[in-house]
C-alpha cells in the first residue's frame, strides 16, 4: 500500500516513503530528517479551503549519526527539527545505515488507523493510533522505554503481540479487494434474500470509492428490513482496547427493521443510517452492543439503540456468525426511553425487554 521515491513532507523533510490509508484517509510518510529516519502518521481537514493537518503523530525508527550524552534535544526541537535520540538509549548503535527506499513497506493495521514500516520484509516499527507524548510507538532501534520521546523497544515476535498483528495486515491487504468483496456480497445477499424476501432496493454507499459498501433492502409479510453490506469486511478501530474478547466485536454490520406504513421519511433514515455506517473509520472509534446513535425520525424517535443481534436473535446469519461479524440491530427508542439510557446509571430494562421478544420492528 505504500509508494515510493523521493517527495517533500513538511518543510526541511526528505520524504522517502508515503501511503494513504485505504480505509480512513490518514497519511503515513517516512522521512529522513536531522540525521534521523521518524515515520509521521497524521489527518487533515479543509480549513478555509485549504488542507491542514488535524493531529500528527510521530515515531522515531533510528539515528544515522553517533549522539553523546550531552546532546539537548531542546535546541533542535526549537529550529522545528525531530530531535535525535542519544545513542545510549538505541539498539543496534552500529547500524547507522540509511533506510533502503526500494526495500521500504508501509503496512496499514486492518482497521485502517494503525501503521508500520518493513524492510526487506522485516518490522522495523509500529506506530498505533493510540500514540502520545507519552507512548510514540515502538522502534527496534530503540533499547528503553523509560524516557519521553524514545519509543519502546519492539522486542521480537514472542514478546510483541504486533509482530502477528501486522504480519496478518500485511497479508490482509494483498488480497484482490475486488474478489473478496464480490463473495462477500453475493454470499451474504442470497442469505438475505433467502430469509427477508424479494430485494426491493439496493443502494451503494461508498460514493465509488475504496472501499465498497451497500445498503440492501427487503421487504416480507408487510416489514422492510434493510442492511449494510461489506462493513464487516474491516476490523473497527479501538475495541481491543476495551474488551479482552475484541475478536467477537470488532466486526458489524448493521440492520432496521420497519414498517413501510410507519409514516417517515424512509429515504432521509436510510441516509442516516449510510452515515452511522462510517463512524468508526471517520472518528476512531466502534459501534457495539447498548451503543446509541443519532437517528432522526422525527421529533418523538431521535435516537436509536444498538442491539447485538446474539441477543434480540432475529437473524441468525449463518454467513455472519462465519466469519464472526456481529449484526447491530438499530432500534429507535422516544425520548423518554432514551433519557433512561442517558441516565446514570443508565436503566436498559426497555431495550432489553424488546430484545428478549425479538421486538425490533419500527412501526411509528
Amino acid at each position: 500500500m505504500g509508494t515510493s521515491g523521493f517527495g517533500t513532507g513538511k518543510e526541511g523533510l526528505d520524504c522517502i516513503i508515503s501511503s494513504v490509508s485505504p480505509l480512513t484517509g490518514s497519511t503515513a510518510k517516512v522521512c529522513f530528517e536531522n540525521n534521523c529516519s521518524y515515520l509521521y502518521l497524521y489527518q487533515t481537514e479543509e480549513v478555509d479551503g485549504k488542507s491542514a493537518i488535524k493531529n500528527m503523530s510521530t515515531c522515531w525508527i533510528k539515528n544515522h549519526t553517533k549522539v553523546g550524552d550531552s546532546y539537548s534535544p531542546k535546541k533542535d526541537m526549537k529550529k522545528g527539527l525531530q530531535p535525535k535520540i542519544p545513542t545510549k538509549f538505541c539498539d543496534f548503535r552500529d547500524d547507522m545505515g540509511f533506510l533502503d527506499a526500494g526495500q521500504l513497506e508501509i503496512v496499514w493495521g486492518r482497521e485502517g488507523y494503525m501503521v508500520s514500516l518493513y524492510e526487506g520484509g522485516e518490522l522495523l516499527c509500529v506506530l498505533p493510533y493510540w500514540a502520545d507524548n507519552n507512548f510514540p510507538g515502538y522502534s527496534k532501534y530503540s533499547c528503553t522505554s523509560q524516557t519521553p520521546m524514545v519509543p519502546f523497544p519492539l522486542g521480537s515476535p514472542d514478546s510483541n503481540e504486533l509482530f502477528k498483528r501486522m504480519g496478518e495486515a500485511r497479508v490482509f491487504w494483498k488480497q484482490d479487494f475486488s474478489a473478496v468483496w464480490k463473495d462477500y456480497q453475493e454470499s451474504y445477499l442470497a442469505e438475505l434474500e433467502n430469509r427477508y424476501g424479494k430485494l426491493i432496493h439496493y443502494y451503494a454507499i461508498d460514493g465509488g470509492y475504496f472501499p465498497p459498501k451497500a445498503l440492501a433492502i427487503f421487504e416480507e409479510n408487510g416489514v422492510r428490513y434493510a442492511f449494510t453490506i461489506g462493513i464487516g469486511l474491516f476490523p473497527q478501530p479501538t475495541v481491543e482496547r476495551y474488551f479482552d474478547d475484541f475478536q467477537e466485536r470488532e466486526l458489524i454490520e448493521l440492520g432496521f427493521s420497519f414498517r413501510p406504513d410507519a409514516g417517515f421519511d424512509e429515504m432521509g433514515v436510510l441516509s442516516q443510517i449510510s452515515s452511522i455506517a462510517e463512524i468508526p473509520w471517520g472518528s476512531c472509534t466502534f459501534l457495539g452492543h447498548h451503543h446509541t446513535v443519532g437517528l432522526g425520525i422525527n421529533e418523538q424517535y431521535r435516537n436509536a439503540v444498538l442491539v447485538s443481534d446474539k441477543s434480540a436473535q432475529v437473524a441468525g446469519s449463518e454467513f455472519l456468525k462465519g466469519r464472526g461479524v456481529d449484526l447491530l440491530w438499530l432500534v429507535p427508542v422516544d425520548n423518554v426511553v432514551f433519557g433512561k439510557l442517558s441516565a446514570e446509571p443508565s436503566d436498559y430494562s426497555d431495550v432489553e425487554a424488546r430484545a428478549s421478544a425479538s421486538d425490533i420492528v419500527y412501526k411509528g
